[in-house]
């Protein structure tokens, strides 16, 4: 037969267990919005393709007209030749507030001769989302190892 500290000692330690369980399933990151992954992944494909109104439909009002147009052929100049090889989602960033929602996500994409990490920041007020900023940073390949050299990195 159990105690009466033994079976205290069971019941505290299986509530503090189920309460932990829920802690943790309520630090869940949020899911990325599909709606909104599939934005930044056609904003980038616009601007590679030269979509330039397609874009800016899509876009806030501040990102459209002539200044617009003048970052997107400046930003196409610098992509890469050749076709995209592989696209990864790197990272994101989740803001919600009185404003409504924000979110930003950073697609990396990769060519035979560079990599372009794309960061699109897009706004909520609902379901659909407007493209609020469009950066890229650009990464030369690394450079070919030497005969008889080894990296370690």
């Amino acid at each position: 037969m159990l105690s009466q500290n033994r079976v205290v000692r069971t019941i505290t330690s299986t509530l503090c267990g189920l309460t932990f369980a829920l802690v943790l399933d309520a630090c869940t990151k949020p899911a990325i919005d599909p709606n909104a992954d599939a934005l930044a992944k056609r904003a980038y494909a616009q601007l590679a393709q030269g979509q330039d109104d397609a874009l800016q439909a899509e876009s806030e009002p501040q990102l459209r007209g002539p200044q617009a147009r003048q970052a997107y052929a400046e930003m196409r100049k610098r992509l890469p030749p050749g076709e995209i090889l592989s696209t990864h989602l790197v990272g994101f960033k989740w803001f919600v507030g009185t404003g409504g929602r924000t979110l930003t996500l950073t697609h990396q994409y990769q060519y035979g001769v560079g990599v372009v990490t794309a960061t699109t920041t897009m706004a909520s007020s609902g379901h659909h989302w407007i493209i609020r900023g469009l950066h890229l940073g650009f990464w030369d390949p690394p450079a070919p190892p030497i005969d008889g050299m080894v990296s370690k990195t």
